[in-house]
């Protein structure tokens, strides 16, 4: 999935960069790790792993409870707008890490990673009819037999123009965490276990 960043938000950004009195770091200060943002008309949404989630404390409830959510005009005040995914089975982990959103034909779409604490992490996704969910899970993406540990991700493309959604294998090594990717095929993606139900139709 391409993402560029829309002429509003560059405005916005721009702006706010010309005039640093008009907002002070961190603009969200509690933890919100793992953050990723995005625009739905004239509002910025903001999602990210939470302490809950990091520490797999999440509880299940009919009502969304995984992944902190947060809605901004100009990227500069933010307020806090719920959470986003209904916690799907409790054998699938108690984990979740690294959300990440995308829209096709008035669908929206959240990848994330789960697992069991930094074991055994699935790509699944949910979905939902509004931006801001409820998100419901519908399927694994990735198959831990193939793939032990996989995320969702964003890099940018060969040219530096746009942004790609990624999923990929994530390896933990003696250096640090690696990600096997980004996946530029669909043989590449097959490789690493990942489903061709991965990119939203």
């Amino acid at each position: 999935v391409a993402k560029r960043h829309p002429p509003a938000i560059r405005a916005i950004a721009s702006e706010l960069a010309m005039d640093s009195a008009r907002y002070r770091n961190p603009v969200h200060a509690d933890y919100l790790a793992d953050p990723f943002v995005w625009r739905c008309g004239r509002e910025s949404f903001a999602m990210g792993t939470g302490p809950a989630e990091a520490a797999g404390e999440v509880r299940s409830s009919e009502r969304p409870t995984i992944f902190p959510l947060l809605r901004s005009r100009d990227l500069a005040h933010w307020e806090r707008a719920g959470r986003a995914l209904v916690r799907p089975s409790p054998e699938l982990g108690d984990t979740f890490w690294a959300p990440e959103v995308a829209c096709s034909d008035g669908r929206w779409f959240l990848y994330c990673s789960v697992g069991h604490a930094d074991r055994w992490h699935q790509l699944r996704v949910a979905t939902s009819d509004e931006p801001l969910g409820p998100y419901r899970d519908q399927a694994a993406l990735t198959d831990l037999a193939v793939c032990a540990f996989a995320i969702a991700y964003h890099a940018w493309d060969a040219e530096r123009s746009a942004r790609r959604m990624c999923l990929d294998e994530l390896r933990f090594t003696s250096e640090g965490p690696l990600v096997l990717g980004p996946s530029t095929s669909e043989r590449e993606i097959a490789a690493r276990g990942v489903s061709e139900r991965a990119a939203p139709a």
